[in-house]
């Protein structure tokens, strides 16, 4: 199963964004999904600024197989990158 989006923008909105993501996923995908979440909002977390959020990319995907019900593999990529601030 397997699991694949990507955001930007704000990382408070990209946590938001994220659970309603979550909420799209089910079986095993959402598990897989479910098991990286809290590293990529604590990875967000990191790239906040309490005075002015910058605008940034999450790129996240990952992937597992199981055979017999016993997982054999699985793999996550995550791409996370500072755009900028936004001038509103």
């Amino acid at each position: 199963m397997s699991w694949s989006n990507s955001w930007m923008g704000k990382p408070s909105a990209i946590k938001a964004a994220i659970g309603r993501y979550a909420a799209t996923l089910t079986g095993m995908s959402k598990d897989e999904f479910e098991a990286a979440r809290p590293a990529l909002e604590t990875l967000l977390g990191q790239n906040s600024n309490i005075e002015k959020e910058p605008i940034v990319s999450l790129e996240a995907n990952g992937h597992a197989y199981e055979k017999d019900g016993v997982r054999q593999y699985s793999a996550c990529n995550v791409t996370l990158k500072t755009i900028g601030t936004l001038v509103e």
